[in-house]
């Protein structure tokens, strides 16, 4: 099969176009493989390679070109392709699509093709790929059980699973036999049909692309190029979540040095007449907590929270704690030691209008407090700024939302 070189001179302008002008994708989209493709109306990705009907390239604009191969960058970056689990195939590509669309559009990534059905609906924004799906099933069954729905829906984001306008491969999926008979290319791909792969290969491609997305990333010039979502996965990847207990426990040993001494002995075990080590602090460790009461914290969140606080810092042969809460403003001080320690889970809840994060910063100031570390509970929705990031190591504790990551500090989330 002879190579269309007027399809494939528009696809690499449109690559080059994006390296200067949208490296994050531009590089993951050098990352694929372009492979002309015939056997398919419009354009497709199995997360290693690009199939591209050349008529269907060669009719589109070049600022069209890289909205749908930043498109098919997407997919792959998501890992759209492994995720189905047994899902309407039809359905789980046209809520990928969603997903992917509504993220180029808001980052004005290429133009949205004229000539093919492009899914957007802005509602579903922020949302991944399995909760749209949800959303269309739960679409699809209410027009059945009306009589509405023909199957065939309308790409709106109401009626039956619209389609997706390029093909989403599964993985090491194609037409065997049509592999079989047709002839190599140079770049790989059989003349009529997809490449099969090994489960080994695909694999190793998998992990190859994983680090080059972190890699464009990385490299990014301007981080709001990158899609929230992305930015999200990123920060998974590269700070796996951690127990919130164990990061608490972490964090504020980290202060000063430690080594373990048996004179003083554990409080907690000595009172059952157990006999453990204590840790051995030579320093003072100091921390703030700040409890967000704009949110819906509930009774128990507060005493497991203040409870797990109480038993960290009782390792502690010397050590303050100063507590308070926040909306707009800061209430009920109180301070507790290695003295008054016990009756810190008795703390009380005052507060409960707005949400304003830096007034926790501005009361630290003019109270000339500087913690070794500083602990937020909050749900995660100032509103303004979360604070100043160069004032003292903070920590968020989110509970309500483990997709909000703080801009600054470490966040983790609360979980019973």
């Amino acid at each position: 099969m002879s190579i269309n070189q007027d399809a494939l001179k528009k696809l690499r302008k449109a690559r080059t176009k994006m390296l200067l002008r949208l490296p994050f994708f531009g590089k993951l989209a050098t990352h694929l493989k372009l492979v002309e493709a015939d056997w398919i109306p419009t354009i497709g990705t199995d997360s290693v390679r690009v199939y591209y009907n050349p008529e269907f390239i060669n009719a589109l604009s070049k600022d069209e070109i890289v909205f749908v191969l930043a498109h098919n960058v997407m997919h792959c970056v998501y890992n759209h392709h492994g995720r189905r689990s047994g899902r309407d195939k039809k359905t789980w590509d046209s809520a990928c699509d969603y997903v992917t669309n509504n993220e180029l559009i808001d980052l004005r990534v290429g133009k949205m093709p004229n000539l093919i059905k492009v899914l957007h609906d802005k509602k579903y924004t922020d949302m991944t790929a399995e909760e749209v799906y949800n959303d269309l099933m739960q679409q699809q069954q209410q027009q059945q059980g009306d009589g509405s729905g023909d199957g065939s829906g309308d790409g709106d984001g109401s009626g039956s699973a619209p389609g997706s306008f390029d093909e989403h491969f599964e993985p090491n999926k194609g037409d065997k036999d049509a592999n079989e008979q047709g002839s190599e290319e140079e770049d790989g791909a059989k003349s009529d049909g997809q490449v099969i792969m090994t489960d080994p290969d695909y694999n190793e491609a998998q992990e190859q692309f994983k680090q080059a997305v972190l890699a464009a990333a990385k490299s990014a010039k301007d981080a709001g190029e990158v899609p929230a979502g992305i930015r999200r996965m990123i920060k998974e990847l590269t700070n796996p979540k951690m127990d919130w207990r164990e990061l608490l426990a972490a964090q504020i040993k980290s202060c000063v040095p430690s080594d373990y001494m048996w004179e003083r002995g554990n409080r907690k075990t000595r009172s059952l007449g157990i006999h453990m080590p204590d840790m051995d602090r030579e320093d003072r460790v100091e921390v703030c907590v700040a409890i967000d009461t704009s949110g819906s914290i509930s009774e128990k969140m507060l005493r497991d929270f203040l409870s797990e606080i109480q038993g960290i810092m009782e390792q502690f042969t010397d050590f303050e704690i100063q507590i308070w809460t926040f909306d707009t403003k800061v209430y009920n001080r109180q301070v507790f030691g290695p003295s008054n320690i016990d009756d810190l889970v008795e703390y009380d809840l005052q507060g409960g209008g707005g949400t304003d994060f830096d007034v926790n910063w501005t009361f630290m100031k003019h109270e000339e407090i500087e913690p070794n570390r500083f602990i937020m509970m909050t749900d995660g929705y100032p509103w303004n700024s979360w604070g100043d990031e160069d004032y003292c190591d903070t920590i968020f504790l989110i509970h309500g939302n483990d997709s909000i990551i703080a801009p600054f500090g470490i966040t983790c989330y609360y979980e019973e």
